[in-house]
């Protein structure tokens, strides 16, 4: 009886340190792809291409992390029901149960999060606001970074390729805040209006000089890439920053942004 909870136990152990080993290593092996496209700064005429090449990349990882990590979760919740009928009620072992249980549940959670937002299909099929709305809840959770979603106009979906680069750069302008801005609060405003799209991402952190970046570093890189993904638009994105926060601002004509109606 004891070896066989230990037994178990090891189990579970294991299976869960593959799962978190596996989630880093395809972390590592996403942002070693990135860079190396991104060593320098992109001609336009790349810059399509590039984008493709990065969702495909993205999807491929969202698939592996929904199939074969999804499998090794629901291998070590098997061995968890087992487990919790092999001790016959003993309090030690259910409260290490339900522990257990607990943590691989926000595995899943956080693995469920993490593929959904690299799948552009599911982007695409969530729509903007909604994927919006998951960010700023999780930047909630995980850094306690306060976030107002706006939306002024009539709300609409968007072409599928506008929706999509629009939330990669939204993606991109989350991730620099939380690494570099030291912000606690961050206003989200959309406006849709006949004549145009409006997207404005504002922090209140610190603020930075963007004569200081270059595209030799990974704050250019990121940069860079929100240019160009704005420019395959048709759309325009301006960046203004001082030491009382940033605002990404990004405007797009209505022809290129709504669905025909």
């Amino acid at each position: 009886m004891e070896n066989n909870i230990f037994y178990l136990l090891t189990t579970i152990s294991v299976s869960t340190i593959l799962i978190v080993f596996a989630i880093s290593t395809i972390k590592r092996y996403a942002q070693s792809k990135n860079l190396k496209k991104n060593e320098r700064y992109i001609p336009m005429h790349n810059a399509l291409i590039n984008f493709n090449e990065q969702e495909y990349l993205k999807s491929s990882i969202s698939r592996e992390l929904h199939d074969n990590v999804g499998q090794l979760l629901s291998l070590t919740q098997m061995n968890l029901h087992y487990l919790s009928k092999a001790t016959n009620g003993d309090f030690r072992y259910n409260k290490i149960t339900r522990d257990t249980i607990s943590i691989l549940d926000q595995i899943y959670d956080s693995i469920q999060h993490i593929s959904h937002k690299l799948n552009a299909d599911f982007v695409n099929k969530s729509g903007l606001i909604s994927m919006l709305k998951q960010e700023a809840t999780s930047l909630k959770i995980a850094k306690n970074i306060s976030v107002v979603l706006n939306i002024d106009g009539n709300e609409c979906r968007l072409k599928e390729d506008v929706e999509l680069s629009i939330f990669r750069i939204a993606q991109e302008s989350l991730r620099n805040i939380i690494k570099h801005a030291q912000a606690t609060e961050v206003i989200i405003s959309m406006n849709y209006s006949a004549d145009y799209l409006h997207m404005a991402i504002k922090d209140n952190g610190i603020g930075f000089e963007m004569d200081r970046i270059t595209t030799d570093n990974t704050s250019g890189i990121g940069l860079a890439s929100m240019h160009h993904r704005a420019a395959s638009i048709c759309a325009t994105l301006n960046i203004i920053s001082s030491q009382d926060g940033t605002t990404i601002q990004i405007e797009l004509a209505s022809v290129y942004a709504y669905k025909a109606s």
